[in-house]
Order: structure tokens, then sequence, then C-alpha cells
């Protein structure tokens, strides 16, 4: 039962996340009348803004959070300057294809600058019990059932 409420808990924060980043494409939509694509963009250059603040510099937890929203929102102010107020007037296509190519920046920025491998911290905040995942496999099982390995090729 304990594991229910482990991966109960896993979830829940998931789909917090699913959440918000929901919620503000809407409030975005309502307020300006085009769907931002780069959203989801911001949302990745504030997670690895933590994870560089955090691991990687050495910073608080609640340091780290509030760096990497302060560094959003002056990208996300600079963004709307350079590039959506000139195009205040442009036709709701091509404010859409401005985002596009806002997210397509973004992602490549950070794949320029942390790779396109994956990073991790190297420990959960929520202990899985039988799931495990290290640099060669992800295996799972349930009540000591193995119900399947799935190999990681490396490069």
């Amino acid at each position: 039962m304990t594991d229910f409420f482990r991966f109960a808990l896993l979830g829940l924060g998931t789909g917090g996340i699913y959440a918000l980043l929901g919620l503000g494409l809407v409030v975005v939509y309502r307020g300006s009348g085009v769907i931002n694509f780069a959203q989801s963009g911001f949302a990745l250059v504030g997670a690895y803004l933590t994870y560089r603040f955090h691991v990687l510099d050495g910073h608080g937890t609640f340091v780290s959070l509030g760096a990497a929203v302060a560094c959003c929102a002056v990208l996300g102010v600079a963004v709307h300057w350079l590039v959506m107020r000139p195009l205040r007037t442009a036709s709701p296509l091509a404010r859409v294809i401005a985002t596009l190519g806002i997210l397509t920046v973004l992602t490549q920025a950070v794949v320029l600058k942390f790779g396109a491998k994956q990073v991790h911290r190297g420990r959960g905040a929520v202990k899985t019990g039988d799931a495990g995942i290290n640099d060669d496999a992800v295996q799972f099982s349930l009540a000591d059932q193995p119900l399947g390995q799935l190999r990681i090729a490396r490069q």
C-alpha cells in the first residue's frame, strides 16, 4: 500500500506541473489571442537554470528556484520587447510562427549549453521501492514479479 502512495505523490506532482503549464497557455491565449508555443521552452530554460544553480554551483534549493524564475522573467520581457511587440499588428499566424521560432532557439540554446544528454541530480526526491534506474538499464518489478526490462543504448 505504501507503493501506491509513493506513486500517487509522483503522479500528483507531475500532473500539477502539467496543469500549471496548461493554465499558462490558456491565460496567454485569452490575453493576447496567440497560442504561445514558446512557453514550454521557457519552462525548459527554467528547469536547466535551476539544475545549474543548485547542482553545479551549489546554491540552496530556494535560492536556485528564485534565481531561475528571475532569469526566466528577464528572458520573457526581452522576448516580448524584441520579438512579440514589433509583431503586435501582424497576423495571428505570424505571431504563432514567431513563438515556434522562439521555442526552437530556446531548446537549441539549452542543447548547446548543457549537451543533448539528460542531466540528473543522482537521487530522487521520492524513494520508489522496486523501480530502479541506473546508467545501464531501467528495470521495473511489482511484488517480486519482473514486468520487463528496457536496455538503454550507450553512445
